[in-house]
């Protein structure tokens, strides 16, 4: 644990009534972060100075979500989803079932059905009917089947009556997959598998 001088230590305490904070006292002062917070401890602000500082130490949720609006808008500007072509959507497909895809079939599962629908689109880019896809569910034991079958259904926009309930696992994932999985399967797919799993050997080959 450093020691520090007196005058030093005083000097902490001074800038921490005075509202400022544990950032701006170790930019000021040069010194440790655990210093300032040690000698800082059982200091009150003083009440003049109250509000400033818990403006500061939200300005760091501030930045944050400046940075997220200026990420966002940066992405906009690189890409439209509305703009993606042919070949964007199979290279996307291609990279996406390399990470998330089976090694046997065209099937894909999922807890976001966010993914699962770019999914879908990407493999109709193939050529693949919306008829040919299959869809079951693996939910937790906790989880309404109906409830399931009703929001995958909302959330992929295709009728209830496609929803098929494939596995009931017992335990509780209820907290990261209320709704359980989806499995998306493309009956009658083996030439378009062939043709994912080519196009993953292909882009493979040239890193």
């Amino acid at each position: 644990m450093r020691v520090i001088n007196p005058e030093k230590a005083e000097q902490i305490r001074e800038l921490r009534r005075t509202g400022h904070s544990f950032p701006e006292i170790r930019r000021m002062l040069r010194c440790g972060y655990g210093t300032v917070v040690r000698y800082s401890k059982g200091v009150e602000v003083g009440e003049a100075y109250q509000l400033a500082l818990r403006e500061k130490q939200g300005g760091s949720k501030v930045r944050a979500e400046r940075k997220w609006v200026r990420s966002k808008e940066e992405a906009r500007s690189m890409v439209s989803p509305s703009t993606l072509n042919t070949r964007d959507k199979l290279m996307l497909l291609t990279a996406l079932y390399w990470g998330e895809g089976t090694k046997r079939e065209l099937n894909l599962v999922n807890g976001d059905a966010r993914l699962l629908r770019v999914y879908m689109s990407c493999v109709k880019e193939l050529g693949v009917p919306d008829a040919a896809f299959s869809f079951a569910l693996r939910i937790f034991g906790e989880v309404p089947m109906e409830e399931a079958r009703s929001h995958w259904a909302r959330e992929l926009r295709v009728p209830e009556t496609r929803i098929k309930i494939g596995e009931v696992v017992d335990g509780k994932k209820v907290g990261k997959l209320p709704f359980g999985m989806c499995r998306i399967r493309v009956r009658g797919g083996e030439k378009y598998f062939k043709l994912v799993m080519s196009m993953i050997e292909l882009v493979a080959a040239e890193f």
